[in-house]
């Protein structure tokens, strides 16, 4: 998630607190004992129904969760500690190998295809991913230090909270698109435009160039983000250690330059009028999007997900169509996993084979549910589907990760609620720290 952007270095200069051992019975259900004496988690397909069983599960939720803009990192975490024993800190490098592969397939996707209303113009809208994705950032970068210094128990409770109030806000969306939905059927208007209409209703040749223009110009920006992103989060990941003020340097120039330039580039778009009905009036969504995505980044960050699933009911609550919504969404993730995983490779933090084999499921699945899904919406026009998918994957996601913040408070005791230290190399692995030494490093994470 976006969160990771800053949460990156610190998890890259702890230690590993790999589990000490004496034979295979003292490790998880998926490791092995090395001649280290420390557990490791077997090699893919030693196990093959574990590895068939998270691939299985990966296309699944690659499939739905980028059909609806959103990653689904806060899946994918928990269900590789629970399914294959790998620690938290693994689990997240393999889970940006895995959006990587996603958001990669579902940018090629929504790259070759069109506007769901006016025929030849990007479903991607990249005056939004240039003004939603720096926003997003620029707030992580503020939430993501109160993350690291947080009370584990506030977190969690925190995480729920937003999450499930994410989930309602994803019903009441899917209530208000599906009764507009009923509506058209009940006076005879058809929910999807046949060809001849889509003809009516494109642009002069003149607004077409316009169009091209300014999607042009964004599209140059978002690559010129993306840049940066790349050059910063390899800085703080490899170059610089934490908390030295080389790090603080990097942390203020991101906040400041991020949020600076979407605040500019929400005046510059919200001074123009649209080019046409089709095209989104950021004279009255501009400062909205630019306030919620800060927000949202933020807050997004606290808790430790990715800032789409908070952003992405508040973009259909302001009447982004539900196709453009989730396109530009999984843009935006493209970006910022790109950079995020370039320094978990240069580091060799997860395993190569799992990193392979994951990332082609989640990818092959994002294409998948990228297929269906959209010629499903196409055929019937009935976008409320992608709204369920995104309320779907926000209420499995409240599940599984409200759960590993309640077990994490349960071995944690008191500790969890005491606040943690930002320059501490040992954050993140409070944990496992404890929990190996409360039982004398009898038993894993995922003890039989």
């Amino acid at each position: 998630g976006y969160f990771q952007i800053l949460v990156l270095p610190i998890e890259l200069g702890a230690r590993p607190y790999a589990m000490d051992c004496t034979n295979d019975a003292a490790c998880g259900w998926h490791q092995t004992c090395n001649a280290r004496h420390e557990c490791e988690v077997l090699h893919l397909f030693a196990n093959p129904l574990a590895d068939i069983c998270m691939g299985a599960l990966s296309f699944v939720i690659a499939g739905i969760s980028l059909a609806a803009g959103v990653g689904g990192g806060g899946m994918f975490v928990p269900l590789l500690m629970l399914f294959l024993a790998f620690d938290a800190r693994i689990a997240t490098a393999l889970s940006q190998a895995m959006l990587l592969g996603g958001a990669l397939a579902a940018f090629l996707y929504n790259a070759t295809h069109s506007h769901p209303h006016v025929k030849g113009r990007p479903i991607i809208d990249y005056q939004l991913a240039c003004l939603m994705g720096p926003c997003l950032m620029s707030g992580a970068q503020v939430g993501s230090l109160i993350h690291a210094v947080a009370p584990p128990a506030v977190l969690a409770f925190l995480l729920c909270v937003v999450l499930i109030d994410a989930a309602r806000k994803g019903f009441q969306n899917v209530k208000k698109i599906m009764a507009k939905e009923k509506e058209a059927a009940s006076h005879g208007a058809p929910l999807k435009k046949n060809e001849d209409s889509e003809e009516e209703e494109e642009e002069e040749p003149s607004d077409k160039e316009e169009v091209v223009e300014l999607t042009r110009d964004a599209k140059c920006k978002l690559f010129f983000i993306w840049l940066f992103c790349l050059c910063v989060t390899f800085c703080k990941g490899r170059l610089v250690e934490i908390c030295d003020w080389k790090w603080w340097c990097l942390v203020a120039l991101a906040t400041i330059v991020l949020g600076v330039f979407g605040i500019r580039f929400g005046q510059k778009v919200g001074s123009e009028a649209p080019v046409d009905s089709e095209c989104l009036d950021f004279r009255e969504l501009g400062s909205e999007i630019v306030k919620w995505s800060f927000i949202a980044g933020f807050i997004a960050a606290i808790c430790g997900i990715g800032g789409g699933m908070v952003m992405g009911p508040k973009l259909v609550g302001l009447n982004v169509p539900s196709p453009v919504s989730s396109a530009t969404t999984a843009t935006t993730l493209l970006v910022l996993s790109s950079s995020i995983a370039l320094v978990y490779i240069c580091r060799s933090i997860a395993p190569l084979d799992y990193s392979i084999y994951l990332s082609i499921m989640t990818s092959t699945g994002a294409f998948t549910g990228k297929v269906v899904i959209g010629r499903w919406v196409k055929r019937t026009g009935k976008e409320s589907v992608l709204v369920w998918a995104l309320a779907g994957i926000t209420i499995s996601s409240t599940i599984l990760m409200g759960g590993l913040g309640i077990y994490r408070i349960y071995k944690l005791g008191w500790e969890a609620f005491m606040l943690g230290q930002l320059c501490d190399d040992d954050v993140g692995h409070k944990l496992f720290r404890k929990h190996n030494h409360n039982h004398n490093h009898s038993e894993s994470f995922h003890h039989r």
